[in-house]
């Protein structure tokens, strides 16, 4: 048999832990609350100061055109804004679908996502280096082609997926050139 005040004992320490519980979600709850309400103001200035950023850009570029571009020459202004005026642009190759058009529009036959692969680091290195798993970005650009009609999806004797260029109008030998 239990002490009569055993039951209180336990209740009342119960009760402080979920009061102290209570308490602590509502600190939390708190916080959250103030760095949510902080995250709006930033966004909203944020916000603010995009377009006055981009205000201010028209109205320099502006300026120039009128009054003439060597008002942007580099010991003039600021090499942070020119920048943003006149954003160095990259060169950029070919494209991977483009270049993946090619190799099929010069393939006369079936080829593995693993020959496409081989064939574009052959010809056109520069447009599957960059890519973290070059033969997934292939696959993937292998069934939009597909899709679109340009190319036609089979198995070969292994049963390995192989794809060819469709023939009729919607031929890549039309896109090849872009």
């Amino acid at each position: 048999m239990q002490a009569p005040g055993s039951d209180f004992g336990r209740l009342t320490m119960e009760g402080n832990l979920s009061s102290s519980l209570t308490e602590e979600s509502k600190s939390i709850e708190v916080v959250f609350h103030l760095a949510h309400d902080e995250l709006l103001c930033l966004l909203d200035q944020e916000e603010k100061l995009t377009a006055r950023i981009a205000t201010v850009k028209q109205s320099i570029v502006a300026l120039a055109e009128l009054f003439g571009d060597h008002l942007l020459n580099k010991d003039l202004i600021d090499r942070r804004v020119l920048r943003v005026i006149r954003p160095q642009r990259k060169e950029r190759g070919i494209g991977l679908t483009s270049a993946m058009r090619r190799v099929f529009s010069e393939c006369n036959g079936q080829l593995t996502t693993h020959e496409v692969y081989r064939l574009l680091l052959s010809h056109f290195p520069e447009c599957v280096q960059h890519h973290k798993t070059p033969t997934s970005s292939i696959g993937t650009v292998l069934k939009r082609l597909t899709m679109s009609g340009e190319l036609m999806e089979s198995r070969d004797r292994h049963n390995v997926r192989v794809w060819e260029a469709r023939n009729g109008e919607k031929s890549l030998g039309a896109h090849s050139g872009g």
